[in-house]
């Protein structure tokens, strides 16, 4: 028996991009204004099942992913565990901006093939996860 709590907690968000074209080249920006925080508590043990009347067993399994990209700023997480107890607390807060203007010049000098782009962005960005893990079983595969 696993028992998990997931609470997010979550504003509006808005995006901002642009983008710049010469010929078949461009480049693309994209961001998010964002606010949130997860906290995630999971415990308990992890066992297989009985499935039918005569006893077949399926293998009990915990699984859990976590992708999370704010302006190329971010947080990758896989976890998979076999027969065994487990504990995890986990603590994500997350804040990115896209308030601030972007501005962008292109320039192309007379007789030159080459373009020049020059743009600037302010899009900071807050991010703190926080996690702990205690396992004792059959097998663990945790990757941050």
């Amino acid at each position: 028996m696993i028992s998990s709590s997931f609470i997010p907690l979550s504003t509006p968000a808005h995006a901002v991009s642009w983008y710049a074209r010469v010929g078949n080249w461009q480049i693309d920006r994209n961001s998010e204004t964002v606010n949130f925080t997860i906290e995630e508590y999971c415990h308990g043990n992890i066992t297989g099942i009985n499935t039918t009347p005569r006893g077949m067993m399926v293998d009990g399994i915990h699984s859990r992913y976590v992708n999370i990209d704010l302006n190329s700023v971010g947080v990758k997480q896989r976890r998979s565990a076999l027969k065994g107890d487990i504990k995890t607390e986990e603590y994500t807060n997350a804040s990115a901006e896209a308030e601030e203007p972007i501005t962008r010049n292109i320039l192309k000098l007379s007789g030159s093939p080459y373009y020049q782009f020059n743009f600037t962005e302010l899009w900071p960005v807050h991010l703190q996860s926080e996690r702990a893990l205690v396992y004792s079983g059959t097998m663990i595969n945790d990757l941050e």
